[in-house]
């Protein structure tokens, strides 16, 4: 749960979220993950009052990971990349009335 206030309205936000992590090649510490996100973020005291509003965002994102470092605690030398990508869509959860909230 989340409360925060912006320069334009209040956002109040409850998520939910479950990871999936498997190894693929171990010498190269080669890492995907599947991530799971359901959200609902309340807006209020908009400046404008249409930005009042509720969303509703339930998403994947795949990534993978590469760790190419002498220690991920305390690395001094070595290579870390991380690639993701996020979906959202009705059927994964995402509001669809009164407009639907997808991307890609």
């Amino acid at each position: 749960f989340e409360h925060r206030r912006y320069s334009q309205f209040d956002g109040q936000t409850a998520a939910f979220s479950a990871t999936f992590e498997r190894e693929l090649i171990h010498s190269i510490r080669l890492v995907a993950t599947l991530a799971y996100s359901l959200e609902r973020t309340r807006q209020e005291d908009a400046v404008q009052e249409a930005d009042n509003q509720t969303l509703t965002i339930g998403g994947v994102s795949p990534s993978l990971q590469v760790d190419l470092r002498d220690n991920p605690l305390d690395p001094r030398r070595g290579f870390f990349a991380w690639l993701s990508f996020d979906y959202a869509a009705p059927f994964l959860g995402s509001q669809s009335v009164p407009f639907p909230v997808s991307y890609a």
